[in-house]
């Protein structure tokens, strides 16, 4: 079941746009501001109880329509699949852009006379990939914690691994020693709510 927050959200997200106004709209005719009912609809915030009677009276609902989940349409429906789609492709785009600046750095090393090819860098790469996974996965996906607990983990360790290759001429295995407290707090924020 989602969270009252996200429930609440949704709900007025749906009447609104079934009455056909905008956030800025909705605000003026309750004295609010637009920011204030952008919260509401992204969860961030529930409106009092008092708001939301006069709400449920402004769209002819009771207050508790707003605290179940309902059935919501296909065209908010077809929206919300549209922005998590959109929010999967930014992603992919910015780990490509990351991808694509490792791979000059490496060609560059290669076609530099006199210099070893610098193939470290994909793997500091893919740990800037994982990061920026991470980010957006707490940003636009919070309900997926398990997602969050494996790219976070696989961050650590590529990450660990990065360092590692970097002083590879250096003894420096117990590097490693390192990524088993950081795994540790990873699993632990996993485990909070």
């Amino acid at each position: 079941m989602k969270p009252l927050n996200e429930i609440v959200a949704q709900n007025l997200v749906e009447l609104r746009k079934k009455s056909g106004l905008t956030q800025q709209q909705l605000a003026e005719n309750f004295s609010y501001s637009d920011k204030t009912v952008s919260k509401w609809e992204l969860g961030y915030a529930i409106p009092s109880v008092e708001v939301l009677k006069s709400l449920a009276d402004y769209y002819g609902v009771n207050v508790d329509y707003f605290l179940v989940e309902h059935q919501i349409s296909a065209e908010v429906e077809k929206k919300n699949k549209s922005k998590v789609d959109n929010h999967g492709l930014i992603v992919g785009l910015m780990d490509a852009v990351i991808l694509l600046i490792v791979t000059m750095v490496f060609v560059w090393s290669i076609l530099n006379v006199g210099t070893e090819p610098y193939w470290q860098v994909f793997v500091w790469g893919a740990s800037g990939c994982l990061l920026l996974t991470t980010v957006f996965i707490r940003r636009w996906w919070k309900n997926d914690k398990v997602s969050l607990l494996i790219c976070g983990s696989l961050f650590i360790w590529v990450l660990i691994t990065a360092f590692y290759l970097q002083f590879l001429t250096q003894n420096v295995w117990y590097i490693y020693f390192i990524g088993i407290p950081m795994q540790l707090i990873a699993f632990i924020l996993f485990k909070m709510k």
